[in-house]
């Protein structure tokens, strides 16, 4: 009889050049995809002044939309849900039929955080006519983008508050340098204490 043999290659292990494996590895990650889903529950309020809008940052992406529904529960009932997904952290933005506690609570302003910021050291000479002039547009802080600002007195030390509509308006300004005449001093965030 005769036997021939077959000759068979491994056909198991796939052979990259040491080039293509450098170039294999040099491809980025492609991060998750930013996702936006909104939810309505069907619930119809009673009292339409109880309804608030409100946002809620930072919540871990790896919870479920059921999950985030029964944690805002303990605030009230839900009328909509917008979750904005990316990467670790989910943002909520939630309209909710607010209980009695939660009311209270947001009537109390207990989860308001304030758009502040103060120049600590400001001097004597600074008062509100050199802040604010006749005409607005010529205000030292109109490029600071402030809605509302302050000069208080505290402990000997003068400070200069500013107020903003919002966090990405505080943020534009935190950290940076400000002269006025003389004083030169750099934003930061001003907290009060309640």
């Amino acid at each position: 009889m005769d036997k021939k043999k077959k000759k068979t290659a491994s056909v198991s292990k796939l052979s990259l050049s040491s080039t293509s494996r450098k170039a294999l590895k040099k491809q980025p990650a492609t991060p998750a995809p930013k996702t936006i889903s909104t939810v309505m529950t069907g619930y119809n309020p009673e009292i339409k002044e109880n309804i608030r809008e409100i946002t809620v940052y930072d919540i871990p992406s790896r919870w479920t939309q059921l999950d985030v529904l029964n944690h805002l529960k303990n605030w009230g009932q839900v009328i909509a849900i917008k979750f904005k997904s990316q990467q670790k952290y989910t943002t909520v933005t939630v309209s909710v039929d607010l209980n009695k506690a939660a009311l209270d609570l947001w009537n109390s302003r207990a989860w308001t955080a304030p758009l502040e910021a103060v120049l600590i050291g400001v001097p004597a000479t600074t008062n509100i006519a050199t802040l604010y002039p006749d005409n607005p547009a010529h205000s030292i802080l109109t490029p600071t983008g402030c809605k509302a600002f302050k000069l208080i007195q505290d402990r000997g030390t003068r400070k200069l508050i500013t107020y903003y509509k919002s966090w990405a308006d505080l943020d534009k300004v935190i950290g940076k340098a400000f002269s006025l005449d003389e004083f030169m001093g750099d934003w930061k965030r001003y907290f009060t204490l309640t």
